[in-house]
């Protein structure tokens, strides 16, 4: 049906003679409800009496020509039969499953399998449009998904990278002979004294305006008698007024600069006294840093750490319970030629090869973290223990390295930018690993 204006001339009650470019046809019937004969068909008109405007349906006769109606706007030029099918599914909804795979849902949510539907949907602008814009969106987060999961691995082969960076003993003195107390500087007092000249002119002015004679011949003699008289006694009120401020703020400023001084003193033997306590590196000293790096630790994994301090040697014993192997992912995330992604399994050479990394790694960050404490630390016998089943499948803890760290190797060394297995050979050490790093449990070692 179709909405339309029309033109007519009246013959006879009820009979019109309608024109329009098309041709000639004829109208029977009152306003509102007629019927139309012409060549191309008879055709029912409703409409509302004096505005021109009437529905027009065709009931019979002559060629009709097809209008094509839609479902949505802009379906002009779409196919009927896909219109009438676009009525039956609508509404229509265009996904992306995890593989960018794209799919048109009906109304119930069930995958559209019409492959007649589906050719012709896929050919609108907009089923383009959103393609464009899920596949944009699918490829985005796909790419995210990858570099979260090579940043999470990376935080875990790297661990080294969270190792501090070790001072020799030399630069703990530098850093005490660089402490500086420092000293409060007392501010001047910046009122300006009064002077003779100022006053005399500040009572000239005043005479001016109020020393006044009916004898106007003797009225300068009496300004200047007035200043004269007044001078002196303003000049000493004033000056008094003056010295009393200046030497109230001078004392009220020798008070602050005693007590900023003090504050700075304190401050300053607090700093000495912490770096002195740091090169002292005591037994309580160590103990209670330790213990307080390690709670506050935020190192991407969990660890347990045991450890003992001989504080007139300076050796420190320490045995790490290690992570497990459950702790590196088991699943590796790569990009596909599409912009998507796929998990797949990683094979158990590299899941063992990202173990080493790891657990070397931790060992690394650890033992630098302990030096870092205290100058006073010299070496660190570093001992990784993880827990395995044995053959009859009972829980034990076994040694799977066992390194004597010097504090000489770490000093001033670029610990991060070194692989782990490469660092640790710089020093005495016990493991025993096949070439695809299986461990194999060691006898750790007792002393240096």
């Amino acid at each position: 049906m179709g909405v339309r204006f029309r033109r007519s001339v009246k013959i006879m009650p009820g009979v019109r003679i309608n024109f329009s470019k098309s041709g000639m046809s004829t109208t029977i019937g009152p306003k509102g409800a007629s019927v139309n004969i012409g060549k191309k068909g008879t055709y029912l008109n409703t409409g509302i009496p004096g505005t021109g405007v009437y529905m027009r349906e065709k009931i019979g006769g002559g060629q009709a020509k097809t209008r094509q109606t839609s479902a949505s706007s802009g379906s002009k030029g779409y196919d009927p039969e896909f219109l009438r099918r676009y009525e039956l599914y609508k509404p229509v909804t265009i996904k992306i499953n995890s593989a960018g795979k794209i799919t048109i849902e009906d109304k119930n949510g069930d995958v559209i399998t019409d492959e007649f539907f589906l050719k012709k949907m896929k050919a609108t602008p907009d089923f383009k449009a959103q393609k464009e814009q899920l596949v944009s969106q699918w490829r985005e987060k796909s790419e995210q998904e990858y570099q979260e999961s090579q940043s999470a691995l990376a935080e875990l082969v790297n661990i080294h990278k969270y190792s501090f960076t070790v001072k020799a003993m030399e630069e703990y003195e530098r850093m005490l002979s660089a402490v500086k107390m420092q000293k409060y500087q007392m501010k001047a007092f910046d009122q300006k004294e009064p002077s003779r000249q100022e006053i005399e002119t500040s009572l000239t002015a005043y005479a001016e305006l109020h020393v006044t004679s009916k004898a106007f011949w003797k009225v300068k003699k009496l300004r200047a008698e007035y200043v004269s008289e007044n001078l002196e006694p303003q000049y000493r009120k004033q000056h008094e007024e003056w010295e009393k401020k200046k030497r109230e703020f001078e004392q009220n400023q020798q008070k602050e600069a005693e007590r900023q001084n003090a504050f700075y003193a304190e401050e300053y033997e607090a700093k000495c006294a912490a770096i002195r306590d740091k090169i002292a590196g005591s037994d309580d000293y160590v103990k209670s840093h330790l213990e307080d790096w390690l709670s506050s630790s935020t190192l991407p994994v969990e660890v347990n750490v045991d450890y003992e301090y001989e504080a007139d040697t300076g050796n420190m014993y320490i045995d790490i319970l290690l992570p497990s192997e459950d702790a590196i992912p088991q699943q590796e995330i790569t990009r596909l030629a599409n912009g998507g992604v796929k998990e797949k399994a990683k094979s158990k050479t590299t899941i063992q090869t990202e173990y080493a990394s790891m657990i070397f790694g931790l060992g690394i960050c650890i033992t630098s973290g302990v030096f870092n404490i205290s100058p006073a630390i010299k070496r660190v016998l570093t001992s990784g223990f993880a827990t395995r089943r044995d053959k009859e499948g009972n829980e034990v803890d076994e040694c799977l390295y066992s390194i004597k760290f010097e504090r000489s190797g770490f000093e001033g060394a670029a610990i991060r930018e070194q692989p782990p297995v490469d660092f640790i050979s710089k020093f005495e050490n016990r493991y025993k690993a096949t070439q695809t790093w299986t461990f194999k449990a060691i006898t750790p070692f007792d002393d240096f």
